[in-house]
């Protein structure tokens, strides 16, 4: 027992509160394994008797640090050294100096010093071949050198693949038309954007000749355009009876046609729709070559847009207002059906076979029916505007031959008629004149040529559901309308009518939650929630049928859309009508044409109709007026009708460039 463990204690009492005693034989000791220098294994044992043996490799093979015997170069005691200002060469007593030294005596001491300073040289070089990268236009530098200069790539890293266009060619001229079009620009604009261009990165970053290549291509289509001069129906209220109008007008249509197609390259299955509008002054007659190939799934999804496409290459889609050709043009004149016909017979538009892209205005003048107030106003069928809602309505369609019928009718009896107020065509199916296409036969239904223009019909429908939201008020004693628009930052315009245009018109159909918040805070029940219906029931309407690509199951929409219109109580306008009874004909007629195309081709190369309402937009023909104006104001061509430069130095020469620009 320790001593320290029984000292102090006394008596045989004290040792009894001790501990028992630690029995240490129990104590196991720690094993002595294979990394103990000391383990008996046989392993062990033979390592240690053998230490080089082979395959063993020392752990340290190679000694750490700068190997001996090799020593960095080591820069010279400073000490003051008298250099000659211009050799750079030590001077001083026996060292031989040239008489005179030159600049390759410079040349020669300076190497020797940067040579002996240790990383100098590189140094040295990295910043020359930086600052002549930064001044270089290319993706190469030369460096002087003793004979023949060294052409080096510029340094940094390099991208496997480029993601521009022209990364090391200079920019086509092409692309340069692309921009030109684009923003509207003059051959004075280009000019000064081609010299800042060529500043900035040098003359070689621009095809040679790149101006005259822009002015030939300006006149491309010069031969093709003439200048006329008719009698003319006014759109000024002070002018009466017929004006004299001056006319830009394509004197070679079918030789135009086949120059667009060559410039595009368009072989296979084309459609060419003409397009008639007023706006912006002007009278336009137009035309797009839209290549058909590929088109039966209608348009693939939006995608994002690639450098390879080229910039804002959606913009210049066959379909497209970039792509659009004026093939007539007169201002200040009105959409009636004398004006037609004047200039429709200069352009000679039976020579091609064209579907039309015309607002339902329009259409009724081009088909010789009347007006839309008329009896029957629908272009499509001869049903009259009171059995529009009739559940048990028949539809009749129009042709071409029964137009013309009706209208030799028509005309027969107002010259017998005697009365001082205008014959009503409403015995004749409101059939007035002979439709404007003389070549077509008489069986061809005017669905066959006139599709249902999907613009105008969703603005007719959502600016006539908002006036009918208008109707309502708030307890602030403002129209609920108005308060929605607000809130969606929406404006109706003075002019249209005071109607909203297509993007509002999205917005308006897009954003209903606002409005259902509105109606339920103003306690407008069903009455108002009906309206809103409607307006949700159009807008999936708009969504799987008005586009390029058609949903399978549009017909249950426009049913469902119908049926949300009647409830609300208010008549059915001709633009209703169209979409109630005449948007499911025309695009099973289409896909019985598309099939019976199709079924001509190898089962391989087949595919299946999904063409929406889009794949014949008028949408162009409503944008040209704006892309118009930009260039015959912007472009220096803008003169008063009554200038002696006006038809044929002017407006002559801004439809030429406007349409060269746009083969």
């Amino acid at each position: 027992m320790p001593e320290s463990a029984v000292k102090g204690r006394r008596g045989e009492k004290a040792l009894e509160d001790l501990p028992e005693p630690y029995d240490f034989s129990k104590i196991l000791l720690t094993a002595i394994t294979r990394t103990s220098p000391t383990c008996k294994c046989v392993l062990c044992e033979i390592a240690r008797e053998n230490t080089v043996s082979v395959g063993h490799r020392p752990s340290n093979p190679f000694p750490l640090g700068r190997p001996k015997g090799v020593k960095e170069p080591q820069l010279p005691s400073p000490r003051p050294v008298r250099v000659c200002q211009r050799c750079f060469q030590p001077v001083g007593r026996g060292i031989a100096h040239p008489r005179p030294c030159t600049a390759n005596d410079a040349r020669e001491n300076l190497s020797v010093v940067v040579k002996n300073v240790p990383v100098a040289s590189e140094i040295i070089a990295s910043d020359l071949i930086r600052d002549k990268a930064s001044t270089s236009d290319g993706s190469t530098v030369k460096i002087g050198t003793r004979g023949t200069d060294l052409t080096i790539r510029k340094p940094g890293p390099q991208a496997t693949c480029s993601k521009a266009m022209f990364p090391d060619t200079p920019i086509p001229t092409d692309e340069l038309i692309k921009m030109q079009t684009t923003l509207d620009m003059s051959l004075n604009q280009t000019e000064c954007l081609a010299f800042f261009r060529r500043t900035w990165k040098g003359r070689k970053v621009l095809e040679p000749g790149v101006m005259e290549k822009l002015r030939e291509r300006d006149r491309e289509l010069d031969e093709y355009y003439s200048t006329a001069t008719l009698n003319m129906d006014s759109a000024f209220k002070d002018e009466t009876g017929k004006v004299t109008r001056s006319v830009v007008y394509c004197n070679d249509l079918v030789g135009l046609v086949g120059h667009v197609m060559e410039s595009r390259g368009v072989i296979g299955d084309h459609m060419i729709k003409i397009g008639i509008d007023c706006g912006g002054s002007f009278l336009k007659f137009c035309l797009n070559v839209v290549s058909c190939e590929g088109e039966g799934a209608g348009s693939l999804p939006c995608k994002r847009a690639k450098y390879q496409d080229g910039a804002f290459a959606k913009n210049f889609v066959d379909s497209g207002v970039k792509k659009l050709i004026i093939i007539a043009i007169v201002e200040h004149v009105k959409e009636t059906y004398d004006n037609l016909t004047s200039v429709l017979e200069l352009v000679e538009l039976d020579k091609v076979d064209f579907v039309a892209a015309f607002d339902l205005k329009l259409a009724n003048a081009f088909l010789g029916l009347g007006t839309h107030s008329s009896t029957c106003p629908c272009p499509w069928c001869e049903l009259p505007k009171s059995e529009f809602g009739n559940h048990d309505r028949i539809i009749n369609l129009r042709t071409l031959g029964a137009i013309r019928r009706n209208a030799l009718e028509y005309q027969a009896a107002a010259v017998a008629h005697k009365d001082k107020r205008a014959l009503s065509s409403a015995a004749f199916k409101s059939c007035e004149h002979t439709p404007l296409t003389k070549s077509l036969p008489d069986d061809v239904l005017v669905m066959d040529i006139l599709p249902v223009m999907e613009l105008h019909v969703m603005l007719g429908i959502t600016n006539r559901l908002y006036n009918q939201v208008d109707q309502f008020e708030s307890s602030r004693g403002t129209s609920i309308a108005k308060e929605w628009s607000d809130q969606l930052s929406l404006r109706r315009p003075h002019m249209h009518g005071g109607e909203f245009n297509g993007q509002q018109c999205v917005k308006l159909l897009e954003n209903t939650s606002c409005l259902e918040q509105l109606m339920t805070e103003n306690n407008l029940g069903e009455e108002g929630h009906r309206v809103i219906f409607a307006l949700q029931s159009f807008n999936d309407v708009r969504k799987k049928c008005f586009g390029k690509v058609l949903h399978a199951d549009y017909k249950e929409s426009i049913s469902a859309f119908e049926q949300s219109y009647i409830n609300i109580g208010i008549p059915i306008t001709s633009k209703c009508h169209a979409v109630f009874d005449h948007v499911g004909q025309f695009l099973e007629t289409q896909k019985e044409l598309f099939d019976q195309n199709q079924s001509r081709l190898p089962a391989t190369e087949r595919q299946s109709f999904n063409r929406g309402l889009g794949f014949w937009s008028e949408q162009a023909s409503e944008s040209v007026h704006s892309d118009f104006s930009q260039l015959w104001e912007s472009g220096g061509y803008k003169r008063d009708m009554r200038h002696p430069e006006y038809d044929k130095k002017k407006l002559l020469k801004c439809v030429v460039t406007y349409c060269s620009r746009h083969t």
